[in-house]
């Protein structure tokens, strides 16, 4: 019995030291925590741009994050470098402007002012409908991929309804839409990757003929969309890489800091992320690459199997 008695001591004890300790680190991760978000919900050393967007906006914009699904151009800087980017691009004179997730409306209210005679804007957060006072496309242009699976299926159809009252016409022909927007990494993942599929089918938007792209991207994808076989970037040449190049004229106007958009980054590094402004205009002459045109997909097939892996032989991979 008093062996017993002993034990139960000893493993009472070793409970209660475990209990203690476990709660001195649940109070030390509780603290970090709450120290991490004072840190995100401390405005004061913000642009004051952003902090007023931040203080009529707590839900979308109030809180820090470094894997947001949407980004928001809404910085004077940005809004900016987009406009005089539009101004120099001579044939959309006649375009159609698509603005994606447009949020509060800081540029297209500057489309507006500056006299753009086709906007349409695609916003579906229902927090910034009101501060946009007119009509707007009640839907994400960015979900694209997951909008054209739904209509796959043949049950709805708002791919076209995105389309509306834009006539279809040759390639050749100058483009005759402009998509505006700026994306967070995994809208980059989704959206551009759905485009590189969906352009050698001429398919979805591609349907009605070329369509320009004047986007913000990451660091991340820029480094990919740059990459080649011969410089620094190697380690990141893909096959992403080589159709971007084959299929779009690539133009890189300029790069802004990532904390210049909304939601605010959790994290800065010692190197401040940037974003970087591309126009990507489908080439001209991309259909006459190969005869018939109809091959460029089976090109694309074979440029995307021999690319999984850099250092693998492309006549053992295709035997």
């Amino acid at each position: 019995m008093l062996v017993n008695t002993r034990r139960l001591r000893v493993r009472d004890v070793n409970s209660v030291q475990c209990r203690g300790a476990a709660s001195q680190v649940g109070a030390a991760r509780r603290e970090k925590r709450g120290a991490g978000a004072d840190h995100g919900s401390k405005l004061s050393d913000v642009d004051p741009q952003l902090r007023n967007l931040c203080e009529k906006f707590p839900k979308t914009f109030g809180r820090r994050t470094d894997r947001p699904e949407n980004i928001y151009h809404v910085h004077s800087v940005a809004v900016g470098m987009l406009m005089e980017s539009i101004g120099t691009m001579a044939d959309l004179d006649d375009a159609v402007l698509f603005e994606a997730n447009p949020g509060p409306g800081i540029l297209t209210r500057c489309l507006l002012k500056s006299g753009v005679p086709h906007l349409r804007v695609f916003e579906k957060n229902p927090l910034f409908l009101k501060e946009l006072e007119l009509e707007v496309v009640e839907e994400d242009l960015l979900r694209l991929p997951t909008l054209q699976a739904c209509d796959s299926y043949g049950i709805t159809s708002r791919v076209d309804a995105l389309l509306r009252g834009l006539p279809p016409q040759a390639w050749k022909e100058p483009p005759c839409l402009l998509v505006i927007a700026s994306l967070s990494r995994k809208r980059e993942l989704s959206f551009l990757r759905f485009l590189l599929h969906v352009l050698p089918q001429r398919a979805s938007l591609f349907a009605i003929g070329r369509i320009d792209f004047l986007l913000f991207l990451t660091e991340t994808e820029y480094t990919y969309l740059s990459a080649s076989n011969s410089d620094h970037n190697f380690k990141k040449y893909r096959d992403v890489s080589i159709l971007y190049k084959l299929f779009f004229d690539i133009e890189v106007l300029g790069k802004v800091p990532r904390a210049l958009f909304l939601p605010l980054p959790q994290k800065e590094g010692k190197t401040p992320d940037q974003m970087h402004l591309v126009h990507l205009s489908p080439r001209s002459d991309l259909f006459d690459i190969l005869d018939p045109p109809e091959r460029l997909q089976e090109l694309v097939f074979f440029i995307r199997q021999n690319m999984v892996k850099r250092s693998a032989y492309i006549i053992p991979t295709l035997e």
